[in-house]
């Protein structure tokens, strides 16, 4: 039997608190210091202000200013208060979450523990007819989404891959990036499965945000999505729970705020919604392969920048003065599709070279220091860069930077632009589970 969140707080909290004078007394506060209107001041200052409804919290008649709180508001107070109780249900709570990012048997036995208390069914994976028919129909892996009775968001996927006797999933990562054209805003869903085998299988998707709220419900709902991998004859290979951490579910909810706020008012009568997904997602797809060819074109180039620190420092200071001049002070050439393909790798060979210099500074502790003020382990830095750069070339792509700024400006800003990737990747990381230790 696991200890639930629930659980671990009855153990401190037998009865239920419904005010702040109560939790006051019981968490013992005075001993440490704090008087009950300066406790109480803090409370609402930050705690009590996260909470707008009257449903949460309401200020009762008496005398001695005190809270009827709700059990919402009493969890947010009890993780936010100063007291050896709350020292030690952080602490546990720290620890189920940890496990849940870092032990996948841990966290499908916790869910299967939370549904079975909440009576919610059980779903048994299976290959739909519909799923079944479509990979026929391709003759290749094919995969669909779905929302479940226990309304969790699945992910089945049925492949052709020949598999290896106890051959299993390793890890899972799921990319959700906002696209938006004729005012109508997409997510291009990019899927990696790892293989115990360090095999790779890769999926892409698009979903038109007016039309998936079902899913985003799930996913928002419950934070996880369920993927099942099955072989050809429908046989099951392994189930993963990916559960998606803080900083994805902040990221998703913010771009959700921006899509609510954009299709309320937007006419999609004469919009042909899988037209225009169709050709985001070729738009997208053909925008990665030709970078991965403009690396390809100058990766062995760039090892003549590595020969020393002050080599490279001038490689990137050159490649930073050669981004500005190719996509700041002018209209950005990628932005835009031609015919000449071999034009369209050249137009983003000085991103491409500028990412990849930055990649190789990592290596370098005294130019990470002083341009990025990081340092990572050799372990760090293949997991930041596992994607060969692409990530840190993309985060470029999507930066807005002022074409006003002068050259030392120029520098700093784009280094602030790679530093909050890396910080980004690191949070990802570290959220999973698989940030490497330091002296790796």
């Amino acid at each position: 039997m696991i200890v639930t969140p629930e659980q671990l707080i009855k153990q401190y909290f037998p009865e239920p608190i419904a005010t702040t004078r109560e939790l006051y007394k019981h968490l013992n506060l005075e001993q440490y210091g704090y008087s009950y209107l300066d406790w109480l001041k803090g409370a609402e200052e930050h705690c009590l202000s996260q909470f707008v409804n009257e449903l949460d919290y309401k200020l009762l008649p008496e005398a001695d200013k005190n809270y009827w709180i709700s059990e919402k508001v009493f969890f947010t107070l009890i993780q936010a208060s100063p007291s050896k109780i709350c020292d030690e249900i952080r602490a546990g709570l720290l620890e189920i979450t940890n496990k849940i990012a870092t032990d996948r048997d841990f966290a499908r036995r916790y869910r299967d523990q939370l549904d079975q208390e909440y009576g919610i069914a059980k779903v048994t994976p299976k290959v739909s007819k519909k799923l079944k028919a479509k990979f026929n129909e391709l003759g290749r892996d094919a995969f669909e989404f779905s929302v479940q009775a226990d309304t969790r968001l699945y992910l089945d996927i049925i492949t052709n891959y020949n598999f290896k006797p106890g051959q299993k999933l390793k890890n899972v990562f799921i990319f959700f990036k906002l696209e938006i054209d004729e005012g109508v805003p997409y997510h291009i869903i990019d899927i990696t499965l790892s293989l115990t085998n360090d095999d790779i299988l890769k999926y892409r998707t698009i979903w038109c945000c007016s039309q998936e709220r079902l899913r985003y419900g799930a996913i928002l709902g419950n934070k996880v999505i369920r993927i099942n991998l099955f072989e050809e004859n429908r046989k099951l290979v392994d189930s993963y729970e990916y559960s998606l951490g803080p900083s994805d579910i902040k990221t998703l909810v913010s771009e959700m705020e921006k899509v609510i706020g954009m299709i309320t008012d937007l006419d999609l009568s004469n919009i042909d919604l899988d037209r225009l997904g169709q050709k985001i997602l070729h738009r997208y797809t053909l925008n990665e392969e030709l970078y991965t060819r403009a690396v390809k074109a100058i990766i062995f180039t760039i090892t003549a920048y590595t020969d020393s620190t002050e080599s490279m420092e001038t490689a990137f200071l050159n490649a930073v003065d050669k981004y500005w001049e190719y996509y700041v002070l002018q209209p950005d050439p990628t932005k835009n599709y031609a015919d000449d393909v071999e034009q369209m790798i050249n137009e983003r060979i000085p991103r491409v070279t500028l990412g990849l210099i930055a990649g190789n500074m990592l290596g370098n502790e005294e130019l990470c220091d002083k341009y990025f003020k990081r340092r990572y382990s050799k372990k760090q830095r293949q997991a930041l860069l596992n994607d060969g750069n692409v990530g840190l070339i993309y985060a470029l792509s999507a930066a807005d930077f002022d074409p006003d700024a002068v050259s030392d400006q120029r520098t700093t800003d784009i280094c602030v632009c790679i530093t909050n990737y890396l910080d980004l990747m690191k949070n990802v990381f570290i959220e999973l589970g698989q940030w490497p230790a330091t002296q790796c």
